[in-house]
Parts: C-alpha cells; structure tokens; sequence
C-alpha cells in the first residue's frame, strides 16, 4: 500500500529485439519512464528505479546470473511477450529469453507483481499466447511502424501508469513470503492485500451521506470515490476467495452503479456541489420520474446493506484491515487531488 513513508521500488523489465525498437523496446522504455516520473510526482517519497539487462551482452553466464540477481531484487516485473516469430507460423510465440525471465520472475516474485505487455500490431492476441498466459493478466497495446499518432504512445504510458499504481497499491506478498502456507492461509492473505487496496478508496462517511442523500440529493465529491473504487474492482488485479465479501463487493458496486445512473433527472443546487433531483417549484414528479425516484432508493437500500455486510465480514473474519487506517488514506487521497 502507498503511505507517506520513504519507499524506493526496483522495476526490472525483459525487453526483446526481434521487434522494432521504435513500436516495443523502445517505446515501452519510453512510456515507463514517463509513468515512473508522474507516479513520483503524485508520490514524492516513492522513487522508481527502472532496470533491465545490459544490452548487446545477453548469452554471457555472467550477465544470466546477474539477470537473476536484478529480477531477484525486483519489487515489479515487466515483460514484453509480443508474437515475434513470422506471421503465420504454426506456433506463434514471444521472445524465447523473455519467456525464460518470466519463468523464473513468476517463481522469485510471483503473479500479482507481474506486468505483461503484447503489442496487437505486430501479433494477435490472445490467440498467440500461451495457454498459462492466457488466463493471466496481460496488458495490450497497438503501435505499429506507420504509427504516426502520439496518443497510441501516451496510451502507453496510462497503462503503465495505472499496472504499476495497481501493483503498489496492493503491495501483494511474494511466494516466498507465503511459502509453507496452507492454501486457506494463502487465500486469507491475499485477501487481506486485496482489501486493504479497496478499503483504501473508500471514505465511508462520504458514501454514507451519499446514501442517506439518496434519492433527493447526491454530493458531488461521491463521483471521485466512486470511480477510485470502481477502478480497483475492475482491475484484473483484484479478486477475492472469500465468497461472502465477493458477493458484497459486487452488490455494493452493482448498487452503487445503479445510484449514479439517472443523471438527467439531477440539476444543480446553488453551491455547485450538490444535485437534486426536483422540478421546478418542486412540482410533483410524473410516472418516468417516480419510478426513477423508486429505482434509486432500491438502490440505495442495496448499497447499504451491502456496505454493512462488507464491513461485518472484515470485522469478523480479517483483524489485520484496520478499517480506520484505510479510511482515512481514501479521504487523505482525496484531499491531495482536490489540492492539485
């Protein structure tokens, strides 16, 4: 989890040469660097330290071991598994090395700290890769040599942005760290890390006044909360074993959701910060109106029943998410984006 301690993070990344430079090395070189630099902006205590192989040495048993030495003092992996043999071969695959690297990143660091780049101009996805890696998280871009649009690169850099942000968000334990585990305890752990990541967006007396608003009024701030939240749940990243909180969490977002989903029947209450749902002079509402007004307040209900069965299991069942701790990070994080 990101705090304001001083924290330096090693990002080792595989690249491979069989691509064009300016379309895969290069390119995810580039946008890492730009993603490292915003994220230290966002962040002034963390420092991001970007490594990868020595170029034109590869083959050396010294320069391997000193591979493993640097994917071993790695807090994040990024791997470049682009198709690289000729378009049609009948075993499409990526960069022999890099797949190698991965192997052994997988075993020294593990899935959750894993970013996976394929670029689709240069092969097909997800039909070249691997099986294994199919059911993992890959993250997809499209850069071609003809590419002339620089959005596609600053795209790049998003996605790198946000692969990384999501990673050090979720501070996931290494197999190491979960080795001679049970699978219970191994599943409990990785819960408590996928928790912590979502508590942390979430400001509940902010969502409690959004609910108690509902339906006549809704907060403006509730919005940032919201998409903070929905950012996490649809991260590949996140996923929880415990089926009484995943059922929660996905009735909370599916209310939650449902909440916001009427914008045309807010307007703008003096201040700016509020919408109300009213007509003018307070004028009584037609038949459209009250069954948006019925269906907002169902969800409402849905949202805090949710809300309170998440916060029941975690008191319950997970002592090691001080809910006051990431309630409190979610509104400090608020609070710096309104400063910015």
């Amino acid at each position: 989890m990101l705090d304001d301690t001083q924290k330096e993070i090693r990002t080792f990344f595989s690249w491979q040469s069989d691509s064009p430079s300016s379309t895969n090395s290069s390119a995810i070189r580039n946008a890492l660097k730009e993603a490292a630099k915003s994220l230290e902006q966002k962040h002034p205590k963390l420092k991001i330290v970007l490594d990868e192989a020595t170029r034109d040495t590869s083959g050396s048993p010294n320069i391997a071991d000193k591979i493993w030495e640097k994917i071993d003092a790695a807090q994040i992996y990024i791997a470049d598994i682009t198709t690289v043999t000729p378009e049609g071969s009948p075993r499409p695959s990526a960069n022999p090395n890099v797949l190698i690297e991965l192997g052994y990143a997988i075993s020294q660091i593990g899935w959750d700290r894993i970013i996976l780049l394929f670029n689709e101009a240069q092969g097909k996805f997800p039909g070249d890769l691997p099986f294994d890696i199919v059911q993992n998280r890959v993250a997809k871009y499209s850069i071609s040599l003809s590419e002339k649009d620089d959005s596609k690169k600053k795209n790049l850099k998003s996605l790198m942005e946000t692969a990384i942000q999501a990673v050090l968000e979720k501070n996931p334990k290494t197999p190491e760290q979960l080795r001679g585990l049970s699978p219970e305890r191994v599943q409990h752990e990785r819960d408590v890390e996928s928790l912590k990541w979502l508590l942390s967006q979430i400001h509940i007396p902010t969502v409690d006044d959004h609910i108690q608003g509902l339906p006549r009024y809704i907060r403006d701030k509730i919005f940032w909360f919201w998409e903070s939240f929905k950012g996490v749940v649809t991260n590949s990243l996140f996923h929880l074993y415990d089926p009484i909180l995943e059922q929660a969490v996905c009735k909370l977002y599916d209310s939650w959701s449902n909440t916001l989903s009427f914008y045309g029947r807010y307007h703008d209450a003096p201040g700016g910060a509020t919408y109300v749902f009213a007509n003018p002079g307070d004028a009584p509402l037609d038949a459209e109106q009250e069954a948006d007004w019925n269906a907002i307040e169902h969800g409402a209900a849905d949202m805090h029943q949710a809300l309170q069965d998440i916060l029941a299991r975690v008191r319950a069942a997970y002592l090691e998410v001080n809910v006051n701790q990431t309630n409190a990070k979610a509104w400090d994080d608020y609070r710096a984006f309104q400063k910015d």
